[in-house]
């Protein structure tokens, strides 16, 4: 069942590209045209920076300043985004790694308030998971938290003493397996905007991030500054729409069309072997 769910969405976002916007936000997100709607997926940062420098890392990590989310600026954006959605149906809490965060369990719990119905995940690379004190399980059963696993090669021995932790504390885990890393930026911009988001869409992907007030379209407009800084490059910094004032179909719309980092993002994407280590910049480019 799960897997024609997945087919149906899948083929969802393929139509949906080829949809005047005002009628594709609607098939993406499965939900009848209202004032307040609902939004399929919802990530956010608790920290940029990370515990790991994963190479090709699409939210910039190892360039990543040491930040850390401030829970009352959360609490007013997911206060905001009840009143314009009346569902999201997927909150992935994330980073650079979660855990570095001292108050994350706070998140998870102003997430779980404003969205009782959505299906909250805490995205992290384990390195600290055995390490969470009793509160931090606790948290997790009380808000229903679904701890995604993602399983690089230094964690995969570690895995079986992790999924047995997670049964003991009676909390759920999914186990997502990375080998592999995706370079995908062309520098100069030269990729065809309209179809690189088309590709982007119609693949699965669908990944819009909150950030202090405001929602992007993906990782690489909302963090371009990291990648600016470290490259010298111009990759295009995208302002994202502001929720104080924006309504849940105006996001919608948003997220249905192209924004000009588009042209930096090329679907003949080049893999390689996941690594760990100082930022190589190659590691990010075609």
């Amino acid at each position: 069942m799960r897997s024609l769910i997945l087919l149906a969405a899948k083929l969802a976002n393929h139509v949906s590209t080829r949809l005047p916007p005002s009628l594709g936000r609607w098939l993406r997100n499965r939900s009848w045209p209202s004032r307040r709607p609902v939004l399929r997926y919802l990530e956010f940062h608790l920290t940029d920076h990370c515990n790991m420098n994963c190479g090709g890392c699409t939210h910039f990590a190892p360039m990543a300043d040491r930040w850390f989310a401030n829970a009352d600026r959360i609490a007013a954006d997911f206060a905001r985004l009840k009143e314009l959605f009346r569902n999201i149906r997927e909150i992935r809490v994330m980073g650079g790694e979660p855990l570095l965060h001292p108050d994350c369990v706070a998140f998870l719990r102003i997430v779980r308030a404003a969205f009782p119905k959505c299906r909250l995940a805490l995205v992290t690379n384990g390195l600290l998971l055995a390490k969470q004190p009793a509160s931090f399980w606790e948290a997790c059963r009380e808000t229903r938290t679904l701890v995604s696993l993602s399983v690089y090669p230094p964690v995969k021995p570690q895995v079986q003493a992790l999924s047995d932790l997670c049964r003991n504390e009676d909390v759920p885990l999914q186990c997502v397996e990375s080998d592999t890393f995706i370079a995908r930026c062309e520098p100069n911009g030269t990729v065809d905007a309209r179809k690189a988001f088309r590709y982007c869409r119609g693949s699965w992907f669908f990944c819009p991030i909150l950030r202090e007030g405001r929602i992007y379209n993906c990782a690489m407009g909302c963090y371009a500054a990291y990648w600016n800084r470290a490259a010298s490059a111009k990759l295009p910094e995208e302002e994202g729409i502001a929720l104080d004032s924006a309504t849940g179909p105006s996001i919608l719309e948003y997220l249905m069309r192209p924004v000009p980092v588009c042209a930096y993002c090329s679907p003949s994407a080049r893999a390689f072997a996941w690594r760990n280590g100082a930022p190589k910049l190659e590691d990010w480019l075609l």
